[in-house]
């Protein structure tokens, strides 16, 4: 991935490229951010939402000169403290004493989604009884979004929030420098009813 990100930002900064969405690994997200820093190329990129890519732990795995100027949605909930989180309750119900994951409530929100699956499945669990089990899922909405499945439609956002990335204010994740920041606070949109017009970030100009 770092060999091959040289040649991607080359290629994007000599074709006049400004604004840069990569749906990829957050891997390969890194080696991009770090070489156009290094090829001192600062294009605005696109937070696309995807792979943890929105989550404060992997915005801090990028480069901070790069990322600043990151913005997009992010179908998940708010950020929140270490501990507090539905993943770490659960930890903690079950009769662990030790600590999770700090990733604990990410991977408890996968993990949530099989068990819907496999609970509305029924008795004879098979690819189609999972299907149609997520299928019947009602609409519901919570601390992650609204989510639904049906007929091609077999992810779970339904809804999203735009944030971007401010590198110097601490995550209230783990406390370190890097995280991201709602453009309005508490607000989600539905898939196609973002508002047009530009973006409002405090101390930026639209």
């Amino acid at each position: 991935m770092t060999t091959q990100s040289v040649g991607l930002v080359a290629q994007l900064r000599n074709a006049g490229v400004t604004t840069v969405g990569c749906f990829c690994d957050p891997l390969l997200l890194k080696a991009l951010t770090v070489q156009t820093n290094s090829q001192r190329y600062f294009p605005e990129f696109v937070n696309t939402g995807v792979a943890f890519v929105d989550q404060d732990l992997v915005g801090q795995l990028f480069a901070p000169q790069v990322w600043k100027r990151a913005i997009g949605p992010s179908y998940a909930g708010a950020t929140v403290p270490e501990g507090r989180g539905p993943g770490y309750q659960a930890y903690r119900a079950a009769g662990r004493t030790d600590q999770p994951s700090i990733a604990v409530d990410l991977i408890y929100s996968q993990i949530q989604l099989l068990a819907i699956g496999v609970q509305l499945a029924g008795p004879n669990l098979r690819p189609d009884t999972y299907r149609d089990g997520m299928f019947q899922y009602p609409e519901s909405s919570g601390p992650l979004g609204t989510w639904k499945f049906g007929p091609d439609d077999y992810t779970t956002s339904q809804d999203s929030r735009e944030v971007y990335w401010d590198p110097t204010r601490k995550s209230v994740m783990n406390g370190d420098p890097g995280s991201y920041v709602e453009t309005q606070p508490g607000k989600r949109y539905r898939i196609g009813e973002y508002p047009a017009g530009d973006a409002t970030v405090p101390g930026i100009a639209p």
